[in-house]
């Protein structure tokens, strides 16, 4: 049900925000969103990329699932590659 399907969104939403606010760390605070979201999802993967500073690059910061350790590590643009186009 579409209702069912939007509580189980919204509470964890919720409830990563409360384990967000009580993490100090960066790495284990992303490492948990994507794992959230990839359970909410129910993908078979998931990654969570952030911008690096001072450029428009992108890298894998958190991933959780079936993931490649030649994947885990890489680094986009915006528009290139696959990755990039689905950013």
């Amino acid at each position: 049900m579409a209702l069912e399907r939007k509580v189980t969104e919204t509470r964890t939403l919720y409830e990563i925000g409360q384990e967000i606010g009580a993490q100090v760390a960066l790495g284990p605070t992303l490492q948990h969103i994507v794992e959230r979201a990839r359970d909410l999802l129910q993908a078979e993967a998931g990654r969570l990329a952030l911008r690096q500073p001072g450029s428009e690059t992108f890298a894998i910061q958190a991933y959780s699932g079936t993931v490649t350790e030649s994947f885990a590590g890489m680094r986009f643009r915006p528009g290139e590659g696959l990755v990039g186009r689905s950013s």
